[in-house]
């Protein structure tokens, strides 16, 4: 019994290139994300969906001190919590198409104007909560923008990274 896919098509080693085009990359909270996904492919392509995605996390480091072997030894130490995660589907399963800037899918996505204050019960957000404990440790936000063309193997992506402030 042989494999259905070779390696090529597992890796996608010569599938092509997908491409994330935005109109911008500085945001502010309750501004739309807006840009197009485009498909450069070098054959067709059956794939289950085209998506694109925007995510944004707050990464928390400090400094943990532990006893190692009698030493005392200090290490940066990171914790990652979500802030707004959307993902948005373009168009579903199919052939895509060969050729180079085949196919453009436009695409919109709204952060929230609270997205710092988001998930709240009692007027001080979770962002905020976490910003307050930790005045002595090292925060910082990482927006990402992803489009995926999701296949059987390594799915094809682009990634920009934006600013929301």
């Amino acid at each position: 019994m042989g494999f259905m896919y070779s390696v090529k098509d597992f890796l996608g080693i010569g599938r092509g290139k997908i491409k994330l085009q935005l109109s911008k990359i500085n945001f502010s909270p309750g501004e739309a994300v807006t840009g197009n996904v485009i498909l450069s492919l070098k054959e067709p392509v059956q794939a289950e969906e085209l998506s694109v995605d925007v995510n944004g996390i707050l990464i928390v480091t400090q400094n943990v001190t532990r006893q190692v072997q009698g030493r005392t030894v200090t290490r940066p130490q990171s914790v990652n919590y979500p802030l707004f995660n959307f993902k948005l589907r373009l168009d579903g399963e199919k052939v895509y198409p060969q050729g180079e800037n085949a196919a453009s899918y436009p695409f919109s996505i709204t952060i929230p104007a609270d997205v710092y204050a988001k998930n709240s019960t009692d007027g001080a957000g979770t962002f905020q909560k976490i910003m307050q404990s930790l005045s002595k440790q090292y925060q910082r936000t990482d927006w990402r923008v992803q489009a995926r063309l999701s296949v059987k193997g390594i799915d094809t992506t682009d990634v920009v990274q934006i600013n929301v402030a």
